[in-house]
């Protein structure tokens, strides 16, 4: 009987230990989000600009780099004119994503940072929930590794890596990564022009014992599309992903799939 209480005691204890180790103060107020996108492609204005007047959270900001020469950013501040928090920067397009990046950073005025690419989607609440996670959660990072893909061409809505929510992970999808300022004064931002900056940006989170938690699958969707401007990091014919074992097919001839997307629990 006493071996019985004293492990239910000890039980209860390590119980405790690990809420308090995962747990934390809650914001005293609400923090701001800066917003970073950097975009070589010219017809997604309208995107970019959506993707960030969607956002329920406040306060928050939107730095956007162009890294396109052929960009007109005369477009853009026509756009942002009659908007508040709003900074347009056009950088030349030799130069890498990583450089883009940590030059809007040094514009950045919040504390916490998003970045955002500008052909996937980001729902209404996506901003929030990744802020609720970091009031919440004891993380350095906030992301999807569980997130629904859009494949334009066959109309099919699939949800990529569902055991993967509400949980800390290794790494997220690197359009869906939120970062608390301090994260990204500890790494090497990568400054060379060449694919997978953000691959290599999370790479170094193990060197550094920065911690990643995972957000459910909702308020986020990875856009994959066959035309030539939209050159994915990961060459993989869409038959091919739909073949992998973490890729479940959730609907076939989709049309709109903001309802499946919007979460508003």
């Amino acid at each position: 009987m006493e071996i019985y209480q004293y492990r239910n005691h000890l039980n209860s204890y390590i119980k405790q230990k690990l809420q308090s180790m995962f747990k934390k103060e809650r914001f005293d107020e609400k923090p701001g989000v800066s917003i970073i996108l950097c975009s070589n492609r010219l017809n997604k204005i309208e995107d970019i600009f959506d993707s960030f007047l969607r956002q329920s959270y406040d306060p928050k900001e939107l730095i956007i780099v162009l890294n396109n020469n052929n960009m007109n950013i005369d477009e853009y501040h026509e756009k942002a004119k009659n908007l508040k928090n709003i900074k347009i920067f056009q950088l030349d397009e030799t130069l890498s994503l990583g450089y883009c990046f940590k030059f809007a950073l040094n514009h950045a005025a919040f504390d916490y940072i998003a970045k955002f690419d500008d052909d996937d989607y980001y729902g209404t609440d996506y901003l929030k929930q990744a802020m609720n996670a970091f009031n919440e959660i004891n993380c350095d990072v906030v992301g999807k590794a569980s997130y629904y893909i859009y494949f334009h061409q066959s109309k099919i809505l699939a949800l990529y890596g569902e055991q993967k929510q509400n949980m800390f992970v290794n790494r997220v999808a690197d359009s869906s990564l939120v970062f608390k300022r301090s994260v990204l004064e500890k790494i090497d931002i990568p400054l060379i022009k060449k694919a997978g900056a953000f691959a290599n940006i999370q790479s170094q989170f193990k060197n550094y014992d920065i911690s990643v938690y995972s957000t459910d699958k909702y308020n986020y969707l990875v856009n994959r599309y066959n035309d030539l401007e939209h050159q994915h990091t990961w060459k993989v014919s869409d038959t091919e992903y739909l073949k992998y074992p973490s890729v479940k097919i959730v609907a076939e001839n989709i049309e709109n799939f903001i309802p499946y997307i919007e979460n508003k629990d």
